[in-house]
């Protein structure tokens, strides 16, 4: 029986809750005391220990090991298929439904993924979406820290009336599930097999890079703001630009930095302000002797008339030999742009560009009189009198508008 009444118990607990939060970064601050004293004396009934102090001498003599073993104690692995339905529905319709009209394979992370089903709900939608060979459009990889949850994850088999199913369609229940030999539901392998699993902290560990969709949800209860913060910098730097982040729908996400809020039919998500700064090679072709002018990057930047702001391009060319690239990426990348926005004017920031060939005014104008067939109004601040002209020239009798 333990003894939780010795004069010690309260300053052993703190110990141990110090312990935990320090090798673990889980924090406890938005639960009750009761919360973790319950998850901890069950830990200790079940090796057979008296007393927090026991325990305590226990937990720092087998740390690495033990904390491993704690972690399926403190952590609420509540999940189930479609939470936040509305997210899903999003995704499935407008961005997986456009994937094969992208180039590249869409790569997408579930931090916290528990049983594993939030990222086979992703799986579902991708499947649906683009039909059976999404696995070529999309990588979908699942982290958590709970290594025994991540283990039961092969042989998971739910009933009829299971909970976890309580969102799912009756045509996704026939089409993505299967009856066992104990006649239970199973997922079918084309879903099982779409998704990677990772023993992975995602505070303390690299969670990869290169994504363009994160899932993070309902796990930020469990960080310090500080840790929090950590974390966010890390999905920040993950995400690639232009990429999607979901959190839970009743989750506040403070101090995101560049991570814009969006609210599509109260589908609620952030995405990362787009940008691209390239070295700028201009061409003086009334100078024979120095026929290339290697200048610092500049940089051009876009702000909708909101309260959000995103750097998008650049106008000045890269190379020499294809000095058009740089404007048509800057062009795909404005369209983006503008598609995930409200059609509202611009303001192209030129206020630090220090030079701008002829040719590339003559590319920002033809730019401008595109996104005007649009509806679409450019205001130009520029700080430079001479660039200014220079565009002004390039315009001819096209009214540009200066601010």
């Amino acid at each position: 029986m333990i003894n939780i009444n010795t004069g010690n118990a309260e300053r052993y607990l703190q110990k141990i809750k110090e312990i935990i939060v320090n090798n673990t970064k889980i924090s406890f601050d938005n639960f009750n005391d009761a919360f973790f004293y319950n998850k901890i004396t069950r830990r200790i009934k079940n090796l057979n220990l008296t007393n927090y102090q026991e325990y305590y001498e226990y937990l720092t003599t087998n740390i690495y090991l033990e904390i491993k073993e704690l972690i399926p104690y403190l952590t609420i692995n509540e999940t189930y298929f479609f939470r936040d339905k509305a997210q899903f529905e999003y995704l499935e319709k407008n961005i997986f439904n456009n994937v094969k009209k992208i180039s590249k394979k869409l790569r997408i992370l579930s931090i916290g993924c528990a049983t594993g089903e939030e990222p086979y709900s992703i799986a579902m939608c991708a499947e649906n979406a683009i039909a059976p060979d999404f696995s070529n459009y999309i990588e979908i990889n699942a982290l958590d820290i709970n290594k025994k949850i991540l283990d039961s994850i092969d042989n998971l088999s739910y009933s009829a009336n299971s909970r976890k199913l309580s969102n799912l369609s009756e045509i996704y229940k026939k089409k993505y599930f299967e009856i066992n030999e104990e006649d239970r539901l199973i997922l079918v392998p084309i879903i099982k097999k779409s998704v990677k699993f990772f023993l992975v902290n995602a505070v303390t560990e690299d969670i990869g890079f290169n994504y363009d969709i994160i899932f993070c949800k309902n796990m930020m209860i469990y960080l310090t703001p500080k840790n929090q913060e950590l974390l966010l910098k890390k999905i920040y730097k993950a995400l690639n630009y232009g990429g999607y982040f979901f959190v839970g729908a009743s989750e506040i996400i403070s101090g995101s930095g560049d991570l814009i809020k969006y609210n599509d039919n109260n589908c609620i998500f952030y995405r990362k302000a787009a940008e691209i700064q390239k070295n700028i090679k201009i061409v003086e072709k009334n100078n024979p002797q120095e026929n290339i002018i290697k200048k610092e990057p500049q940089k051009v930047s876009a702000e909708i008339f909101t309260d959000q702001k995103s750097i998008i391009g650049i106008i000045d060319n890269e190379n020499n030999e294809k000095p058009e690239k740089n404007y048509y990426d800057f062009l795909r990348l404005l369209d983006w742009f503008l598609e995930i926005n409200e059609k509202k004017n611009i303001l192209l920031d030129c206020s630090e560009l220090k030079y701008i060939d002829y040719q590339s005014c003559k590319r920002l104008v033809k730019t401008i009189k595109i996104l005007k067939t649009r509806n679409i109004d450019v205001y130009l601040k520029i700080t430079d009198s001479a660039i200014k002209n220079k565009i002004s020239r390039a315009a001819g009798d096209y009214k540009l508008i200066f601010i």
